[in-house]
């Protein structure tokens, strides 16, 4: 809950649950912890994170609020850091890499190295998301969507843009085997991270953010997150985690497939099959792969999925497929991968056969359309051709002026209707001419 908004019932209930039997438990197994546990780092006071000081408290830690202003040079009295959603004016001065620390910042993957130039990623659906631990897919949010009908997000460290040593603890699940990245992250001491920093404490990448709606679950993920970078065991019964995920359990053999059971806990072992894959998802992460191109209006990504054949036997094999998929579909045009205005004059066809259609800076972002209008195609729309004004004399001759009227360029932009008078005969008199009539 960010200061000033509402508290949800389930967190609040959980929170205030945790906190007693927690607070119980450290009056008579822990011992009592220094002032100053949890160096909170804000930026805007009003968006510190109430139900996350709520947790760190629950498991008896007192939480230092500092304002990034004023971070100390040395913070390495605290058992650990916490970096919430904002965007920090001094985010050069925050060496995530000195300290314990959890993370759960979207803006700043790149600067302190979780991640290459791409940053972090975002995900939202029109469900509640859920993640997925080992073989477990849980719910993190009570709901999908803000009063405002915007998806509520989660934040994940993608496969493609991530430091490799990173573990995945809880990965993106969209039911549809497009799982694509960390939602939870663990790091270890002698990480080297991707601007070249060195880890010299254990870290976490904490990506469900939108605490006002989590589930119960995610109190205890956020809490084995604390037990991991500090040195405070979070549970009674802490024992041994002797694998978090399969990777934990690799024994060097390519002859066999190695699982995780129970990922994460104490009850957690390794089981070493003798088979290459069990399951599709041995076999690798469908993702999208490759850079966005364009298809007509369609922009496409390129996506590969992974097959498990004659799966959880010793004569399984792994296969994949590569498909391009249609992400959005432009309005006018694309190209590159991006929507444009137009790319040539069709994509201009305001369907008016009264104009012509040009495409300005066609294939550009700045690409837009003009619809010059036509105003002939031929000497008809100009007007019927025809004498104007009164008889008049020439010569002892009646005359009239006659208007022929021309389409000049037409059927272009530049067509134009043009007017030409000439005095025309009309009678030759024999005894002459007066006030434009033959005399008599």
């Amino acid at each position: 809950m960010k200061r000033g908004g509402l508290f949800r019932g389930n967190i609040k209930k959980k929170l205030s649950l945790v906190m007693f039997f927690v607070l119980i438990f450290n009056v008579f197994a822990l011992p009592i912890l220094a002032s100053n546990d949890v160096a909170y780092i804000f930026k805007n006071e009003n968006i510190i994170d109430d139900n996350v000081v709520g947790v760190f408290e629950g498991l008896g830690f007192n939480v230092e609020l500092i304002n990034e202003k004023n971070i100390p040079n040395d913070l390495s009295d605290y058992k650990f850091v916490y970096l919430g959603d904002e965007r920090y004016r001094n985010e050069d001065e925050i060496k995530i890499w000195k300290y314990p620390a959890i993370i759960s910042n979207y803006f700043y993957g790149d600067d302190w190295g979780l991640t290459d130039r791409d940053g972090i990623s975002k995900l939202a659906s029109n469900s509640p998301l859920s993640v997925k631990i080992g073989n477990q897919i849980i719910q993190v949010y009570n709901k999908a969507k803000f009063n405002n009908g915007i998806g509520i997000p989660y934040y994940y460290l993608s496969e493609e843009n991530k430091v490799n040593e990173l573990e995945m603890i809880a990965q993106t699940y969209t039911g549809n085997g497009n799982d694509m990245g960390d939602v939870i992250s663990y790091g270890s001491a002698g990480l080297e991270l991707e601007n070249g920093e060195v880890v010299e404490d254990n870290i976490c990448f904490f990506g469900i953010i939108e605490s006002d709606y989590w589930t119960e679950d995610v109190i205890g993920l956020l809490e084995e997150c604390v037990e991991h970078v500090s040195d405070i065991c979070t549970d009674e019964n802490c024992g041994t985690i002797t694998c978090n995920n399969d990777n934990d359990c690799e024994d060097g053999n390519d002859q066999t497939t190695d699982i995780c059971l129970n990922p994460g806990s104490i009850d957690s072992t390794c089981t070493h099959e003798n088979v290459l894959c069990l399951d599709n998802n041995d076999c690798g992460t469908n993702r999208y792969t490759g850079e966005l191109f364009c298809d007509g209006k369609d922009i496409l990504r390129n996506f590969v999925s992974y097959t498990c054949n004659s799966a959880g036997t010793q004569a399984s094999f792994c296969s994949n497929n590569i498909d391009a998929i249609s992400v959005y579909t432009c309005n006018y045009a694309c190209n590159g991968g991006s929507c444009l205005r137009c790319n040539t004059q069709n994509d201009c066809d305001d369907e008016n056969e009264n104009t012509v259609d040009v495409c300005i800076f066609g294939g550009s972002i700045d690409s837009y359309c003009n619809h010059n209008v036509i105003s002939c195609f031929q000497d008809d729309d100009c007007g019927l051709d025809s004498f104007v004004g009164t008889p008049f004399c020439i010569a002892d001759n009646v005359y009239q002026d006659f208007r022929d009227l021309s389409c000049t360029n037409a059927g272009t932009s530049n067509s134009f209707c043009d007017t030409n008078i000439e005095a025309e005969l009309i009678e030759s008199c024999e005894f002459g001419c007066n006030n434009g009539a033959c005399l008599l």
